[in-house]
């Protein structure tokens, strides 16, 4: 399964090292030409998802924590949860700290996906794919 990349929005991270993302609007199609269909994020058994927090994507990487993914009304969220006994965790969640608190967010932070199933459909004349697992 190929590996695919889009980008999330952290918006909050608290001295414990929990905080929360917003992955996808899912009735919104974004720059890639996707949108997602109700269900595409916690199709699993229970409903959420829990994913590894990796730098940079590397799977070879200690893990800096991890994730609860899981939808909720129109959009998909990521719990996240840093593993501040490590000293890579640590380091993260305070440079994610600093740019929350100073001004306007310019970190940015992806997710990493296999697309389990789609669908294509036309919208406003646009292809779109339909990503639902």
């Amino acid at each position: 399964m190929k590996s695919e990349l889009k980008s999330l929005t952290v918006k909050t991270m608290d001295d414990a090292g929990r905080g929360l993302a917003r992955i996808a609007t899912l009735s919104a199609v974004d720059h890639d030409g996707d949108t997602y269909a109700k269900g595409a994020f916690d199709w699993k058994d229970g409903g959420d998802q829990w994913v590894s927090i990796l730098p940079a994507h590397d799977r070879k990487a200690m893990p800096l924590g991890k994730a609860r993914v899981y939808e909720e009304g129109d959009a998909a969220y990521a719990e996240l949860y840093l593993n501040l006994n490590t000293e890579a965790g640590r380091s993260w969640h305070q440079t994610l700290k600093f740019d929350l608190e100073k001004g306007r967010s310019v970190q940015e932070w992806s997710y990493g996906f296999g697309v389990v199933e789609f669908h294509m459909e036309k919208r406003n004349g646009e292809k779109v794919r339909v990503l639902k697992k």
